[in-house]
């Protein structure tokens, strides 16, 4: 019988992509679900949707300062957790070294 590191060993790169991907997805989803509704909110304006300060301002009926400290403040609650590393490793896996 074979063991799980042979076929493991057996994977392709594809494979470890998908994996990799899958991961990435849900660690990225851990993140957001610790931050508070409007952190989550601001990060995905910003880094998803791809709006400025001003514009996440805007849509949220807020100054471009609070729009800017929200920013911040979401940025800084990922870092507080210590969990936004876990997931650089992840997401570029080159980070490991290998």
């Amino acid at each position: 019988m074979e063991s799980d590191y042979t076929r493991e060993s057996e994977w392709s790169n594809a494979d470890w992509k998908a994996m990799l991907t899958l991961l990435e997805k849900d660690l990225a989803q851990a993140l957001l679900d610790e931050l508070t509704p409007v952190q989550r909110e601001v990060l995905l304006m910003r880094y998803i949707e791809g709006w400025t300060p001003k514009e996440i301002a805007r849509i949220r009926q807020v100054s471009v300062q609070t729009a800017k400290n929200e920013l911040t403040s979401a940025k800084a609650a990922l870092r507080e957790g210590g969990q936004l590393d876990a997931y650089r490793l992840v997401a570029r896996p080159t980070a490991l070294g290998t």
